[in-house]
């Protein structure tokens, strides 16, 4: 595999330890938002629907980190 390729992998996919196997998005071409969104239950920036569309929760300044709630996107989901 490339070296751009797998710095991809460890990038942007989880890795489950018990099952030696990365969480990947089909085509690294075609990822959505969600790849890119943190976690901060407290204080999210960014929500979801129940059709997980994400939608901002304020206004958000340019080169902000977004932060989604997990609990609300596992409601969702």
């Amino acid at each position: 595999m490339p070296d751009q390729i797998a710095l991809l992998y460890d990038d942007f996919c989880p890795f489950n330890e018990k099952e030696l196997s990365y969480t990947c998005p089909e085509n690294f071409n075609f990822m959505t938002i969600s790849w890119f969104l943190n976690e901060d239950n407290e204080n999210p920036n960014v929500g979801c629907d129940t059709e997980l569309d994400f939608y901002a929760l304020r206004d958000i300044k340019v080169g902000e980190e977004l932060f989604v709630s997990y609990k609300e996107v596992n409601k969702n989901a």
